[in-house]
């Protein structure tokens, strides 16, 4: 029925002949055509409506649009001081059924998060290990305090390297050593960044466990003599004088 309507459509009012249209493949490419048409118009129809009652740009927070941090409504509150002067703050946790909300959160007992000057991040440590060490003893990273009066056994050392590695009975403390021209005191520490630069004063510095800051090892008679021999005197004071021990061990976090 709609072929011939369209039949005789395209002769009254198009003029077009019947020879024309009397190919059956024709009408139906006609038709088709037709009926495209009117499948777009529909599409935009439906498409008119879904966008009028869409939420608008004008409705969207600013955060949408810029992306920016800033443009946050509810930020978190922010840490602001370590005034602890363990370096630790410590949030209590004690409840197993939420572990799943704290990836590699504990499962039982009471936790702390701690901040770990050390390993210079936050981690799950158990209430009763927090270390609290006692005056002239030191946490530098093997899970206990520290005394400085336990001499190393035996140290090595790369002067080309510029390393040095000391063994205790508790672990292994290792450093690296710098020549330069900025002098000081034997064992005291200095919270300047000491740089490299070909001197005669030797400064040493503990990487492992921890970061110390650097703390003064000798004065040599030549920039030479400080290049070969600084690393050997980072790593024999580490192990056989207490006194450079605190120095270094003492400035660990500060």
């Amino acid at each position: 029925m709609k072929r011939l309507f369209l039949i005789l459509c395209l002769i009254t009012i198009c003029n077009i002949s019947y020879a024309d249209i009397a190919s059956v493949g024709y009408v139906d490419s006609v038709v088709a055509t037709k009926q495209d048409t009117i499948t777009d118009i529909e599409t935009i129809r439906t498409g008119a409506g879904l966008g009028a009652t869409a939420v608008q740009p004008s409705s969207l927070s600013t955060v949408a649009t810029s992306g920016s941090y800033n443009d946050l409504s509810n930020k978190p509150t922010t840490i602001s001081s370590f005034t602890n002067d363990s370096g630790y703050i410590t949030t209590s946790y004690h409840d197993s059924t939420k572990q799943d909300k704290l990836p590699n959160g504990p499962s039982d007992g009471i936790y702390k998060l701690v901040w770990n000057s050390n390993l210079k991040q936050f981690i799950f440590q158990k209430e009763s290990d927090v270390l609290t060490c006692s005056s002239g003893t030191y946490d530098i990273g093997f899970s206990q305090c520290i005394d400085p009066t336990i001499a190393g056994t035996t140290y090595t050392h790369d002067a080309g390297a510029m390393t040095w590695k000391t063994v205790f009975p508790y672990g292994n403390v290792s450093g690296v050593a710098v020549c330069n021209d900025t002098s000081g005191s034997f064992a005291v520490s200095s919270t300047t960044e000491q740089v490299e630069t070909g001197g005669k004063m030797c400064w040493c510095k503990m990487t492992h466990p921890a970061a110390s800051n650097w703390v003064f090892g000798a004065a040599y008679s030549s920039s030479s003599d400080c290049a070969g021999d600084c690393a050997n005197n980072c790593g024999g004071s580490i192990r056989g004088h207490s006194a450079f021990r605190s120095g270094v061990f003492s400035s660990v976090g500060n």
